[in-house]
């Protein structure tokens, strides 16, 4: 009995990290109980990089339950972030986001590739591809905004950039260093650097499930 009281004592069942959030509970006025949907305007974050061989069977075993609609076998912990936004989001808010790129092409990605383009009105997608960001961290990051929708315009042109192999040519010809320091020096203009380096007629419909390509239309 002692025993198992020094392991009870020492679980910390009052760690913030330990309580569920309760999102009807905290955020009354924002999921109200009279059943009108609602939810938050807008759902910004950089979730958690923390890969798929770092989590738990028993915790992949939870996502697989809770976030079916973006689970596929095991998956990255920054996935399941994504369909919690999509869950709090109202119709008509917005979501940005900061991730690894990986989903893009990695099989754990499949379903969540197929949701973001059915859920949301993509306004941009940035990929950053292993540029040093965040500085001797591989985090291969990217951005996606997109606006909740019913039923999203598939023909509608999406701002998608592949802004590694630019950056890098920038920085080249100014006979710069592509460390981190001036890569972000660089990104000060990253408006114009999108700008420049978009794909020109990108339909939503090209973010597909099999995967997503950020180039010309005509090569995709």
């Amino acid at each position: 009995i002692a025993e198992l009281e020094k392991l009870h004592d020492g679980l910390h069942l009052d760690a913030p990290f330990l309580q569920p959030l309760l999102w009807p509970v905290s955020f009354p006025d924002v999921f109200p109980v009279d059943g009108d949907a609602r939810g938050f305007d807008i759902v910004v974050a950089n979730p958690p990089y923390v890969r798929q061989e770092s989590i738990d069977a028993i915790d992949q075993e939870s996502f697989a339950a809770a976030f079916d609609d973006v689970f596929t076998g095991t998956t990255d912990l920054f996935v399941v972030f994504f369909s919690r936004a999509m869950q709090l989001l109202k119709s008509g808010g917005w979501m940005a986001f900061v991730t690894s790129n990986k989903y893009m092409r990695a099989g754990y990605g499949e379903k969540l590739r197929e949701v973001l383009p059915r859920e949301l009105q993509i306004a941009q997608v940035i990929d950053f591809g292993d540029l040093d960001i965040f500085e001797k961290i591989a985090a291969y990051p990217a951005i996606v905004v997109g606006q909740k929708q019913a039923k999203p315009d598939q023909e509608a042109a999406v701002i998608v950039a592949d802004l590694a192999v630019p950056i890098r040519a920038l920085l080249n010809a100014e006979d710069r260093t592509a460390n981190a320091t001036e890569i972000r020096n660089a990104l000060q203009d990253l408006p114009g650097i999108i700008e420049r380096n978009r794909a020109a007629d990108y339909p939503q419909a090209l973010l597909r499930g099999q995967g997503w390509i950020l180039e010309d239309p005509v090569l995709v």
